[in-house]
């Protein structure tokens, strides 16, 4: 789970497993006493999208460049310009390409690049070639 946000993530998150806990530091707090539990929270909960949640949603369109692009965003660093696109970026359903850390959707420069996204053996696209490699798929 993020380690920002405590009353958009931390609180709802404490408030649904019961815990009464509201100290200073709710990220530290969840993160040594129910890290996979609010991994598995965030990534099942409502969060408005077409498919309701982050799990469906990969299920979706898990097998594509788009899906990992998106959840590079939404654990790394999501940027606002890219959530009019998501949708059709995870489906396929326009043209994207990152050139000099930027994300361009149809030609148009809508947002940064994912942390790391082009950074040679240890970057996010690196990371997406070597998965599709593992799972015998042509990337």
């Amino acid at each position: 789970m993020q380690r920002t946000w405590r009353e958009i993530h931390h609180i709802p998150f404490l408030e649904f497993i019961g815990s009464s806990f509201r100290g200073n530091d709710t990220a530290t707090y969840i993160a040594k006493n129910y890290s996979w539990e609010s991994d598995a929270w965030f990534w099942t909960r409502d969060i408005g999208i077409r498919y309701n949640n982050l799990n469906n949603w990969v299920t979706a369109f898990g097998d594509s460049k788009g899906a990992f692009l998106l959840t590079q965003y939404w654990v790394n660093s999501w940027q606002s310009g890219v959530i009019p696109f998501s949708e059709q970026i995870g489906d396929g359903a326009i043209l994207w390409n990152i050139q000099n850390e930027r994300l361009f959707v149809n030609g148009v420069d809508v947002a940064q690049a994912p942390l790391g996204w082009g950074t040679p053996i240890t970057g996010s696209e690196d990371s997406y070639h070597e998965v599709m490699e593992i799972f015998g798929q042509k990337s």
